[in-house]
């Protein structure tokens, strides 16, 4: 497992060169790692994922419909043929209410095994992400 924190996406190649088989975190609120269908697409025949929940916004902010939304598009974007540890992206902190950590272990336990099915999680649309372009906030 290889522990970088940050904008790493120019540098997963040479770190997958280099012999690392997990990558931890997947750091999304940083440039270029946002898009994990495209990590995924990209690397994930090649490297495993760890991490991809935000825990500088996301999880302290984000509503129980959002959470679910944002656990559910990490796992079908990272995990839909094996090779995602769905995990925080860095410790969960004072800043995350009990309820949202509480209901992400539980939507993990609910929605985490194989064969996914995450299409009624996903429906609802609730992203946490898009409603702060939409109120301006990103």
């Amino acid at each position: 497992m290889m522990h970088t924190d940050g904008a790493v996406l120019p540098l997963i190649d040479d770190l997958i060169e280099t012999g690392a088989d997990i990558l931890n975190p997947v750091q999304t609120s940083t440039a270029g790692m946002g898009d994990t269908a495209a990590l995924n697409q990209k690397f994930g025949d090649r490297i495993a994922f760890h991490g991809a929940m935000d825990v500088q916004q996301m999880m302290p902010n984000a509503t129980q419909d959002e959470l679910k939304w944002e656990v559910a598009r990490r796992m079908k974007d990272l995990g839909t043929n094996g090779g995602y540890i769905i995990a925080p992206c860095h410790n969960i902190g004072h800043d995350i209410p009990p309820e949202n950590t509480l209901a992400f272990f539980q939507m993990v336990r609910d929605m985490g095994r194989y064969p996914l099915d995450l299409d009624a999680a996903l429906s609802s649309g609730a992203s946490y992400f898009e409603r702060l372009k939409r109120e301006g906030g990103e």
